[in-house]
């Protein structure tokens, strides 16, 4: 007899990557101004083994190398696909959907979106930080914004194409398998 309910994987549920959203939002200031730096800042978080090749080059700065990074080896924590500007979830449009409609977050529109926590977004983050479960996350969340959180998503969307090939060698919609690159 067969399993009439299939297994669901953790990256089918919106509230994993509001989660992560929320955290990374939490540790950018409550704010992010930009479609392509939210979605390149989360690159380095769903793929903590870049983040750790950028902090190694040495183009990075304000990182202490020491930086704590919880990261399996060549881990991804959730897979992007290759988009016109470089790493991209599909899934983002419901994920702020969902945020915005718990007003856990605003989306403002001026000369370009800006993300922003509401105070029912700031009092969710510290109950996720208050779970030890979000401990890993929340440090990497941390790592993303204290070394890359002050660039702009052209920034980051040039430093990704210049130092990992792999995403450049991919056609349009296909997954991000792995990181390799000279960073």
């Amino acid at each position: 007899m067969s399993n009439a309910y299939p297994l669901f994987q953790v990256d089918d549920y919106v509230e994993f990557h509001a989660a992560r959203i929320l955290l990374l939002l939490h540790h950018s200031n409550g704010k992010i101004e930009g479609r392509t730096k939210l979605a390149k800042l989360d690159f380095f978080l769903r793929y903590p083994t870049a983040l750790k090749q950028a902090i190694n080059s040495g183009l990075v700065k304000n990182v202490d190398i020491g930086e704590t990074l919880h990261i399996v080896a060549n881990s991804i924590e959730s897979k992007m696909i290759r988009y016109r500007y470089g790493p991209w979830d599909p899934k983002y449009p419901s994920v702020i959907a969902f945020l915005q409609s718990l007003h856990l977050i605003e989306v403002l529109s001026d000369r370009m979106e800006t993300y922003q926590l509401t105070s029912e977004g700031s009092e969710a983050v510290e109950k996720l930080l208050d779970d030890d479960s979000f401990h890993n996350l929340d440090a990497n969340c941390q790592a993303v914004a204290r070394t890359l959180g002050q660039w702009n998503g052209t920034t980051l969307k040039n430093f990704i194409y210049e130092h990992f090939d792999v995403i450049t060698e991919l056609t349009m919609g296909q997954p991000i398998d792995r990181i390799t690159g000279e960073a």
